[in-house]
């Protein structure tokens, strides 16, 4: 009598079909890919002439049409300037050039 785990594979086969993306890395990345903006910008422009009723609306149709059509290729270009990209943490100018106001916070006096 075989139990569930016998009819169960020790291993996985790889599928044949393509990995999933994921775009959120992408869409939510600052700034914005330069590789998609153009594209981004054109596809909402031709929605909006089409008659799509808002900004917002337009936007997720040109990402959704972009997500469908983009070959792994671009899609692999796209994530290669997202990561060589530094860290926004570096962006950031060094304490010593930051205003001193900012710097050094300036406290009222106490009062007895």
């Amino acid at each position: 009598m075989p139990s569930e785990t016998d009819s169960k594979p020790d291993f996985e086969l790889p599928s044949e079909e393509p990995t999933e993306r994921d775009f959120s890395v992408i869409w939510h990345s600052l700034p914005f890919p330069r590789l998609l903006l153009d594209r981004l910008n054109r596809e909402m422009e031709r929605l909006t002439k089409e008659g799509v009723s808002s900004h917002t609306e337009a936007r997720q149709l040109a990402k959704e049409k972009i997500e469908e059509e983009l070959t792994e290729e671009e899609y692999q270009n796209i994530l290669a300037e997202i990561q060589s990209r530094p860290p926004r943490d570096s962006m950031m100018p060094p304490p010593a050039m930051m205003d001193a106001k900012e710097a050094d916070p300036v406290f009222p006096p106490e009062v007895h």
